[in-house]
């Protein structure tokens, strides 16, 4: 029993994205509340709904602007796993750059993107999501 759960916590750890902070937020709707705090010490974060199947890459491009891709692999939708230069599948090995764009295949579409909004009253960047096909 013991090797089966030390498999299975492997898997999962490595499974993360380790190397960037992860948010656990939660689906409202059609829309993600990501707050801009979470950019002090970072350009890359990982919006995390637990109930979901993929995670969120956000990205500031500015203090005003930012980019939220959809972490699911437009060949074989696998998870995808991100570092700070670049965005992978474990499965089928293709490559994006993080702007979403396909860089190596087999996949030949970009990532989806999600519209973003940025209120700098409450300091909430809200993630539009309703694109996306649940």
């Amino acid at each position: 029993m013991w090797g089966r759960l030390s498999a299975a916590v492997c898997i999962f750890l490595c499974g993360c994205n380790p190397s960037l902070p992860v948010y656990s937020l939660k689906i409202s709707g059609n829309t993600i509340p990501f707050p801009v705090s979470n950019f002090e010490s970072t350009n890359l974060a990982i919006a995390r709904d637990g109930q979901a199947a993929y995670d969120i890459l956000v990205i500031k491009k500015s203090a005003l602007m930012y980019d939220a891709l959809f972490l699911r692999c437009t060949h074989d939708e696998a998870v995808l796993k991100v570092t700070p230069e670049q965005i992978g599948c474990p499965q089928c090995r293709s490559v994006y750059d993080l702007e979403g764009v396909v860089k190596g295949g087999p996949s030949t579409k970009d990532l989806l993107h999600f519209p973003t909004e940025v209120d700098n009253n409450t300091g909430i960047i809200t993630i539009n999501i309703q694109s996306l096909k649940l």
